[in-house]
């Protein structure tokens, strides 16, 4: 799972979109209106919709969850869920908090 960096439906040119990563700080995903807080506001939502998916009889249909986090590859924005230094960023904290979420989702043995 990754964010892209280019408009939807057309040949991915990287700074190409309404919201150009060469033009936010650190080449983020920006806050806007239906992401408040950036690609955080993606990762949590895509995970809540995975979490809450299920199979007629109950049980959870999400069996893994990848977050591509190369930066800027392949057109993305920077997707990093750290600092330079380490230290975990606020889409770092995201996507922490949503496999906390998806664990504590699971069943018990």
């Amino acid at each position: 799972v990754g964010m892209l960096n280019c408009p939807y439906g057309v040949e991915c040119i990287p700074n190409s979109g309404k919201y150009p990563a060469d033009k936010q700080p650190d080449e983020t995903c920006p806050s806007t209106e239906e992401l408040p807080n950036g690609l955080a506001t993606f990762v949590a939502e895509a995970l809540d919709i995975a979490i809450s998916a299920k199979t007629k009889d109950g049980r959870s249909v999400l069996k893994g969850f990848s977050w591509f986090s190369q930066e800027k590859a392949a057109g993305t924005y920077n997707q990093r869920l750290q600092h330079l230094n380490g230290s975990i960023n606020e889409l770092g904290q995201a996507y922490l908090a949503a496999c906390s979420k998806w664990a504590q989702a699971q069943p018990q043995p």
